[in-house]
C-alpha cells in the first residue's frame, strides 16, 4: 500500500484505472467511450493518471489503439501485471512518460496481492487461470493463457481466512475450473473427495468436461487426500460455489497509490 485510497468522482482522483473484458465487443465499446470521456479531465488535471489494465490490453491492436487514438491514456498492462502497478506508476512519475506494456503472458501466478472484498459474507475464491479448449468462438486462451493452477495450500490458507473471518458463502473461481490441477508439480484434485461438503449450483453442462463417469476415470486416482479432508472440513461452516470467473469491465477511481485487487 503507497497510499491511495478509493473515491467516489472522477473528478476527486489521482488515478482512475479500468479493469477491462475482452470477450464481449460491447464490453471494449464502452470501455473506449468511458475513456475518451476522460479526455476533458484530463486537460483540467493534468496530474491525473488514466490506466487500462485487464484482457483488453493483453491485445495487440487494443495496446496500439491506445496508443494511437488515446494519447492521454498513462498507463497500460495486462492481465498478469497487477503487482506491477506500484512500479509502473513510479516510473510514470518519474520520467513524466506513458507506460504502455506489450502483450505478455507469465507462466507464474503471483501470490499474496492485497484483496479488497465488497461483500462481508459471501468471497470469490480464484483457484486456476486460464484455459486450453481453444475453442473457435472464444478469446480467452488468447488474453488469459493456458491453464495455470494455484498451489493446493496457498488456496486452503485463503479459504481458512475467509471462514475465520465469517465468510458464509465462497465461490471458487476459474476460466474452467474442472481442470484444476494443472500445472502443478503434484497431480492434486482435492475437490472430488470434497464433493459431499460442497454446495454446487445449477449450471449448463460443459461440452468437454461434464461426461459420464467411465469419461472421467482419468482424473479418479488425483486426488490428494489431505487438502481435500482440510476443505471438507471447513466447508461445513458454509456453502462453497464452482463456478467460472468473471472479468468487470468497470472503472475504479483511486485518490492517492496502490489499490486493492477485487475478488
Amino acid at each position: 500500500d503507497i497510499g491511495y485510497g478509493l473515491c467516489d468522482k472522477p473528478e476527486d482522483a489521482d488515478l482512475i484505472l479500468f479493469n477491462t473484458c475482452a470477450v464481449r465487443e460491447h464490453a471494449e465499446q464502452r470501455v473506449f467511450g468511458n475513456v475518451g470521456a476522460l479526455k476533458g479531465l484530463k486537460e483540467k488535471k493534468h496530474g491525473l493518471i488514466i490506466g487500462l489494465c485487464g484482457c483488453m490490453a493483453n491485445q495487440k491492436h487494443v495496446v496500439e489503439k491506445l496508443r494511437q487514438s488515446y494519447p492521454y491514456v498513462d498507463l497500460v498492462f495486462g492481465v498478469d501485471g497487477i503487482d506491477t502497478l506500484p512500479q509502473l506508476i513510479a516510473q510514470k512519475l518519474q520520467k513524466h512518460k506513458r507506460v504502455l506494456m506489450e502483450p505478455a503472458q507469465r507462466p507464474v501466478i503471483v501470490e499474496n496481492i492485497p484483496i479488497r472484498r465488497e461483500s462481508e459474507f459471501r468471497a470469490w475464491l480464484p483457484i486456476m487461470y486460464g484455459c486450453d479448449n481453444f475453442c473457435t468462438y472464444c478469446i480467452v486462451p488468447y488474453v488469459r493463457g493456458r491453464e495455470k493452477s494455484r498451489k493446493p495450500g496457498d488456496i486452503l490458507a485463503e479459504f481458512k481466512s475467509l471462514v475465520e473471518a465469517g465468510y458464509k458463502e465462497i465461490t471458487l473461481l476459474g476460466q474452467n475450473v474442472n481442470s484444476y490441477g494443472k500445472g502443478l508439480e503434484e497431480q492434486v484434485d482435492f475437490l472430488r473427495p470434497a464433493q459431499p461438503a460442497l454446495h454446487r449450483p445449477g449450471r449448463l453442462p460443459h461440452p468437454f468436461h461434464d461426461q459420464p463417469p467411465e469419461g472421467r476415470q482419468l482424473q479418479a486416482h488425483r486426488h490428494h487426500r489431505g487438502p481435500a479432508e482440510d476443505l471438507q472440513a471447513f466447508a461445513s461452516a458454509g456453502a462453497v460455489r464452482l463456478g467460472p470467473s468473471a472479468c468487470p469491465d468497470e472503472p475504479s477511481l483511486y485518490r492517492g497509490a496502490l489499490p486493492r485487487t477485487h475478488r
